[in-house]
């Protein structure tokens, strides 16, 4: 309590230009807006990806960027996952190539594709696939439904010609 005294004592004794220093920086800390801390908070919150971009562009020097930048990764991840096109993942994976969610993004573009040539079910459809994805988890069912194929083709209709595919 008598710290509090000495100070208000001090500054009533103070010279106008000390006010004036005093008023000031008050004017300035009100006008700053929100701090980093509660702006994350509000993103947070928000939760949308674009609440949490703002966030980043907003306060850029916040100690609060990396788990923000965590946030909006988790925030896209879940958006893309609800759209789950190959464009999507693919988006999704320029913006986070090294993201902890990145290996899960590639492994949905890969199946993706691989249900894309699955419906199309041709010779071609499979090929470019594995050229694509020669070593991925979904190779050994491409390479086994062209194979299919391929027998297919060379097996001889009734009446000697090949059967069309």
């Amino acid at each position: 309590m008598g710290l509090r005294f000495a100070l208000i004592r001090t500054l009533n004794k103070a010279p106008i230009s000390v006010w004036c220093g005093v008023l000031v920086v008050a004017v300035g800390l009100l006008s700053c807006g929100p701090s980093d801390t509660t702006a994350f908070e509000a993103a947070q919150t928000d939760g949308s990806p674009e609440a949490l971009e703002k966030f980043i562009h907003d306060f850029p020097d916040s100690r609060l960027i990396p788990v923000a930048k965590d946030k909006l990764e988790d925030a896209r991840f879940e958006r893309t996952k609800k759209a789950g096109t190959v464009e999507t993942w693919k988006r999704f994976l320029a913006d986070f190539p090294d993201g902890k969610h990145s290996a899960d993004a590639k492994y949905e573009i890969e199946h993706l594709s691989y249900t894309t040539a699955k419906k199309a079910n041709t010779k071609e459809a499979f090929e470019a696939f594995l050229k694509e994805y020669p070593n991925g988890p979904f190779s050994l069912r491409a390479r086994r439904a062209l194979d299919k194929l391929i027998a297919a083709e060379a097996t001889p209709a009734p009446g000697g010609a090949s059967q069309p595919k």
